[in-house]
């Protein structure tokens, strides 16, 4: 059996932010938000299948979340939403290590994703 080698971040801290919509037609709204966590405890899994390397990162970093986009109120439907728009996220390290050795210290990565969304809201 073959095993894709794979690596998750995940940001843990507090996050502010602002999270607005405009009515534009009783049926389509702007919508957008923005979100800022300036400390977080970020850690890190990896496993890298052509050398069976596991290992972890633990560290500080922040994150920014940013949207923007047009959400279309099914007619005739209050519970069913379609919403497309743009999405921007800026995920950065500034400090940290690996479990692998003590030799092996970060002092800065930059995680950048941005594009195109779409995406709804179905209530049965």
């Amino acid at each position: 059996m073959f095993i894709h080698s794979t690596y998750s971040l995940v940001y843990h801290g507090p996050h502010v932010g602002l999270a607005s919509s405009r009515q534009l037609t009783p049926n389509l709204a702007l919508v957008g938000s923005f979100t800022y966590s300036p400390l977080s405890l970020v850690q890190g899994h990896g496993w890298w299948n052509l050398r069976n390397l596991d290992f972890q990162h633990l560290g500080t970093g922040r994150m920014l979340d940013g949207n923007v986009g047009l959400q279309y109120q099914v007619v005739g439907r209050r519970d069913q939403v379609l919403t497309a728009g743009y999405r921007y996220q800026h995920y950065a390290l500034y400090t940290g290590s690996e479990n692998t050795s003590d030799q092996i210290t970060w002092t800065k990565a930059d995680k950048v994703q941005q594009g195109w969304y779409m995406g709804g809201e179905f209530s049965l």
